[in-house]
């Protein structure tokens, strides 16, 4: 099998709820075959190293750890991308909600690629989402808040930004939709650059655009230009003389 569909299915497995210790039992034997036989990989092997290695990992409980350096060691390199996903699929399936948050984020964190180059990023901040319901979004914003590692943060601001576009973000209560808002402004100004516009983009569809407008210091000068509610508000002045002119 080769390397990305055995990841795929590694994932899928992981995801059907069989555990790691199933995904074990149903992978490893097969790569040890493959490695018994000789066969060629269409893969080099350095990437099927260490993808056998991630699925080693995956159905081993006392593996967290060297799950977390592999993947931080790993990063960087495009023949481990296949091995990565798996190892963060893997400490995503830890059934406890905040200990599974402290160990991907401790892996997320240990990667030194910044996020906009990062082929896992959008992996990253799916999985994270996928997390918040109305039960466990509050205390997800406050963690977010207080996290003060740059790239958990900039990571747990992503998996929000993305709450806020998907179906899911109608399933939480009005309470919790303002209390994400009311973060998002107080922490736009220290957020990363490179991370301002998904910031952006979802206070515009959650707060409208003239918070984001605000934000960016649109509006607030004589010569500015004006804010959509100011210019609602004239149009419907125009509206209603229209009708006296006659």
């Amino acid at each position: 099998m080769s390397a990305p569909k055995l990841v795929k299915l590694a994932i899928v497995v992981l995801c059907a709820g069989l555990g790691v210790g199933g995904l074990y039992r149903l992978l490893a034997p097969a790569a040890a075959r493959h490695s018994a036989a000789g066969e060629r990989r269409p893969v080099g092997h350095a990437a099927q190293s260490k993808l056998d290695k991630a699925v080693r990992l995956a159905g081993s409980d006392a593996s967290t750890d060297e799950a977390i350096l592999a993947y931080r060691d790993w990063a960087g390199d495009p023949d481990s991308l296949g091995a990565r996903k798996l190892l963060l699929a893997t400490l995503l399936k830890e059934p406890n909600l905040p200990l599974k948050l402290s160990r991907v984020l401790t892996a997320i964190e240990g990667d030194p690629t910044p996020p906009e180059h990062d082929p896992l990023w959008t992996f990253v901040a799916e999985s994270l989402s996928n997390l918040w319901t109305s039960t466990t979004a509050p205390n997800g914003m406050d963690l977010m808040f207080a996290e003060s590692r740059p790239r958990a943060r900039r990571a747990l601001i992503s998996s929000f930004a993305v709450l806020t576009s998907s179906e899911r973000w109608a399933d939480l209560p009005g309470e919790q939709h303002q209390k994400l808002t009311n973060y998002f402004i107080d922490m736009y100004d220290g957020v990363a650059g490179p991370q301002k516009p998904e910031l952006e983009r979802s206070l515009r569809h959650i707060a409208g655009n003239d918070v984001a407008d605000i934000l960016l210091r649109k509006g607030l000068g004589p010569n500015d230009q004006q804010l959509e509610s100011e210019r609602d508000y004239e149009r419907s002045l125009a509206a209603v003389a229209a009708p006296a002119a006659h």
